[in-house]
């Protein structure tokens, strides 16, 4: 793992190019700063947010001119093919922890650093080669390895790529379905890269992923997820998500002719039957408000609304014919969710801040199936989908203070807690950043980056694994701090 790592080191370091990178290369999707001020810009409206990553040609196209100079301060108008950037982030924590949407980013107790770095190969204009590898070093360990690599290629308003990579889709800070929250994990992706024009903009993105993993339940499991968004006027967006999470040591395989099947989900909890996995679906709705004639300071405003279930009543499955209504539920669409999640939340700018935010809730079976029953809907450990796992609420508020446009307060105040008393655990947290922003020779940004969080757990569960739950009875506390210093050429 080390000696990959010095590889890529020497690599990167031997063959600095002074050209730019390409314009069709990913932000990626734990790059929250970068999202926070694309969505802040009074012209995000005219985007699909819902699908991340973007490339940098995509969502630059969306920024005004204040986020274009906020994100020229940042960086990422010099990014450099094979050497882009080296972050050293060090931090202490009083007890094994994660950071939500971090891309998989762990703590053991006690002191951590990690070392990124990441770079491109670009061949002309419509294909790239990307890689991050990266070098953990814990208390009483040393790991290291390639955290991120993928090739992508453009045709048209169309990419394909496949490698190690994270998608987060839906309206909200994290996806449902998937997220930034977990590590980088083997996947072939379609997507658009622009949208296409039929009485409205379409955006699509097509995934096959692989977890290469020793799991409790199943080994080696996979998953599908197929994604549209609508938007008949810029400023309203309506979007579906379906995912399977199946395969797996014991689970059959799928022939190319069975996928329609699969993804219909026909027989998706029928017992016995080879297409019974572990099955979502989501419906999202977006509104960007017109206010700024009435509030001028107002950037842009935007709502939004999502739920999902794990199973559906429908009219076509199997087992609910007969016994099915066609406006059963909240959705007269022919089918309802069920064990089902929600989420609400908002954004708002104005020239000096960005302000989100969020609800959502879980239900006891989601991210858990009866062939997944104790990692459940993870990868290593950590939720493909909203963080926290299972039988949750959560709410929480974020907002970044541009104090100056090198100097960025950034903080979060939150909850999370059980919905249905599976867990008995409740969580209140905080946490602060800044980011100190400056030039320094060759090195176009440098990022300075300080950061503290504390967590009250009220009844602190003892369970190491996401999906299960053990009652201590006691309350612990824990925080963890430290900074990172990141250098972009």
């Amino acid at each position: 793992m080390v000696r990959r790592f010095l590889f890529f080191l020497i690599l990167e370091v031997l063959f600095i190019s002074s050209s730019h990178g390409s314009s069709i290369l990913n932000i990626n999707v734990e790059d929250t700063l970068f999202y926070d001020i694309v969505e802040s810009s009074e012209f995000s409206y005219q985007e699909t947010p819902s699908i991340k990553p973007m490339s940098y040609e995509r969502a630059l196209r969306v920024s005004d001119a204040l986020s274009l100079r906020r994100l020229g301060l940042l960086g990422y108008s010099y990014r450099k093919p094979l050497l882009s950037s080296v972050s050293i982030s060090s931090y202490y924590s009083n007890e094994n922890t994660f950071l939500e949407g971090r891309a998989g980013l762990q703590f053991n107790r006690g002191w951590n650093t990690f070392v990124f770095m990441d770079g491109s190969i670009p061949y002309g204009e419509n294909l790239l080669f990307y890689y991050e590898p990266w070098l953990r070093i814990y208390s009483e360990e040393i790991k290291g390895g390639l955290h991120r690599s993928y090739i992508k290629w453009r045709y048209g308003s169309f990419s394909i790529s496949g490698g190690k990579d994270l998608v987060n889709i839906g309206p909200g800070y994290y996806g449902q379905l998937l997220s930034n929250n977990p590590e980088p994990f083997w996947m072939i992706r379609l997507q658009t890269e622009e949208p296409l024009n039929f009485i409205g903009k379409w955006d699509f993105l097509v995934l096959k992923g692989w977890f290469k993993e020793d799991r409790y339940d199943r080994d080696n499991p996979e998953v599908f997820a197929i994604k549209a968004c609508y938007k008949p006027v810029d400023i309203f967006e309506i979007s579906g998500t379906r995912t399977i999470f199946y395969g797996g040591e014991g689970r059959p395989a799928y022939s190319l002719t069975e996928y329609p099947k699969l993804i219909l989900g026909s027989e998706e909890n029928v017992p016995g039957s080879k297409y019974d996995n572990d099955g979502y679906g989501q419906l999202d709705f977006s509104l960007y408000l017109p206010v700024k004639k009435i509030f001028p300071q107002v950037r842009t405003f935007k709502v939004y609304y999502s739920k999902a279930g794990t199973d559906i009543k429908a009219w076509w499955q199997r087992e609910d014919r007969g016994t099915f209504e066609f406006f059963d539920g909240w959705l007269p669409l022919g089918f309802d969710f069920l064990s089902s999640s929600k989420m609400v939340g908002a954004l708002l700018s104005t020239e000096d801040h960005i302000l989100r935010f969020e609800y959502a809730d879980f239900h006891p079976n989601f991210y858990v199936h009866h062939f997944y029953p104790i990692d459940g809907y993870t990868y290593h450990n950590l939720s493909l989908g909203y963080p926290y796992g299972r039988d949750v609420m959560s709410l929480f508020f974020r907002h970044l203070y541009f104090i100056k446009d090198n100097l960025i307060l950034q903080y979060t105040i939150g909850y999370y807690g059980p919905k249905k008393d599976y867990r008995q655990m409740k969580v209140y947290y905080g946490e602060t950043s800044l980011h100190i922003l400056s030039e320094r020779g060759s090195l176009k940004n440098i990022n300075i980056q300080p950061f503290f969080r504390f967590e009250r757990h009220v009844d602190h569960d003892t369970n190491p694994l996401i999906n299960q739950f053990s009652h201590s009875g006691f309350d612990k506390d824990i925080y963890l701090t430290g900074i990172s210093v990141k250098g972009l050429f």
